[in-house]
């Protein structure tokens, strides 16, 4: 175990038997290891998983797991980071696991999956085919299907969104990019 101390010298929190705040809890059948906080407030960080990466033991890039609270202190949230260069000592959150949803690339999932910031591409790399699903600009929504030779041969698109020339378009390209 490791014990945390008070400034008075003695243990100041309440954690495994021994007051520790990470402790392995072998008392059940499939033991575990505890990262335990107290008196969080939402979003604070209960706990956490850091990797650091050093080229040059000075600078270093993170990537890491941390346990947030929830309102009321409950451990509601998993956040996700990662780090972009050797100088990036904090890393940036891609995805959060908050409740029963999940986002990547926001940290408010309204859904059971949220992605922000970019296409949704669900593809068979072996033959590249698949579907594309995002965006030509902020007013075109788009899906497009790909073929094996990873050419976009058919396009659904929104076009003049909330204008009154609005309408959806169904595009095909054989043999290249619509």
């Amino acid at each position: 175990s490791i014990v945390r101390s008070g400034a008075d010298g003695y243990n100041s929190d309440v954690g495994g038997s021994d007051g520790s705040m990470l402790y392995l809890n072998s008392g059940i059948a499939n033991g575990s290891i505890v990262i335990k906080s107290h008196g969080l407030t939402e979003n604070q960080v209960i706990g956490a998983l850091r990797f650091h990466s050093s080229p040059d033991n000075t600078n270093y890039s993170q990537s890491a797991i941390k346990a947030l609270a929830g309102v009321g202190a409950k451990a509601s949230a998993l956040a996700f980071y990662t780090s972009a260069t050797n100088t990036d000592h904090s890393g940036t959150e891609v995805m959060r696991i908050a409740g029963a949803n999940v986002g990547i690339g926001t940290v408010t999932p309204g859904y059971k999956l949220t992605l922000a910031g970019g296409d949704i591409k669900a593809y068979n790399f072996d033959n590249n085919t698949g579907v594309t699903i995002g965006a030509e600009d902020s007013q075109r929504p788009r899906i497009g299907f790909h073929v094996s030779d990873n050419n976009r041969r058919f396009k659904l698109e929104f076009n003049d969104v909330n204008l009154a020339t609005e309408r959806l378009g169904f595009f095909t390209n054989n043999g290249g990019s619509t």
